[in-house]
């Protein structure tokens, strides 16, 4: 198993995607055939191929994090995460802009913009919301 290191020309995000067996070519022959994508580290959607848009880097040994590793490290990272569904429990939501959630926290109106990631397993979770307590 191996992840590649991964850099979006678009975006500036650097990230590593899991290739499994795969080598860097055809990692590439792939990539070369895909019409469209959605950047997950820059959360931007294009037409074309990502190799339009990436720079793959070098290789390395090791495998993407499981589902619950990933929400162990993300919500170390953002704090409290929230499916599409607990969304609607504790904000008001009141549109999405380029997939970010624009709502309003329901104990006490206040407008938020909450940014999100999707998991291993294609989950997306909300995040960027801190309760401050006095």
């Amino acid at each position: 198993m191996a992840l590649i290191d991964v850099n979006c020309k678009t975006c500036g995000s650097d990230f590593q995607m899991d290739i499994g067996d795969m080598t860097k070519e055809e990692v590439i022959a792939i990539l070369k055939k895909k019409d469209s994508f959605h950047c997950n580290a820059g959360h931007h959607m294009e037409l074309g191929s990502p190799m339009y848009h990436w720079t793959l880097g070098e290789i390395h040994a090791g495998s993407a994090p499981t589902e619950e590793e990933w929400i162990a490290e993300r919500t170390a990272h953002h704090g409290q995460l929230y499916t599409t569904d607990e969304l609607d429990k504790k904000f008001e939501v009141t549109g999405f802009a380029m997939g970010m959630c624009m709502a309003k926290y329901k104990q006490t109106g206040q407008e938020v913009c909450l940014g999100f990631s999707s998991s291993p397993k294609g989950v997306r979770y909300y995040h960027g919301y801190v309760e401050y307590k006095e």
